[in-house]
């Protein structure tokens, strides 16, 4: 690796570390710059729409969790509020003995 290439290195972690010591985002039209520029796949998590990729996690994506709401997050289900139906009925069931049922049972 050339000298150039070292020294850049370096500064480049340097700001990068930087910025996450500060908790600081990188905007949406840097990250497409960026993008643009590389002539590999970026990934974003709320970069915007110009890099080539997105990563969210599929529980936020589908509900799971409702306390969890970052700018970032678009929910495309509200499996919490399912989830915790179910369990109740599961609970009520199991306690009035109704579950298993002669059906449910071998």
């Amino acid at each position: 690796m050339s000298n150039y290439l070292k020294k850049t290195s370096k500064n480049t972690k340097r700001t990068l570390q930087q910025m996450k010591d500060r908790g600081e985002k990188i905007p949406s039209h840097t990250a497409t710059k960026i993008s643009d520029m590389l002539k590999i796949p970026t990934i974003g998590i709320a970069a915007g729409s110009g890099v080539d990729g997105q990563v969210l996690v599929i529980q936020d994506v589908m509900g799971m969790n409702d306390e969890f709401s970052p700018k970032f997050l678009r929910r495309y289900a509200d499996l919490h509020t399912v989830m915790s139906e179910a369990t109740r009925h599961y609970i009520e069931d199991v306690k009035s003995v109704s579950f298993p049922n002669q059906s449910e049972s071998y």
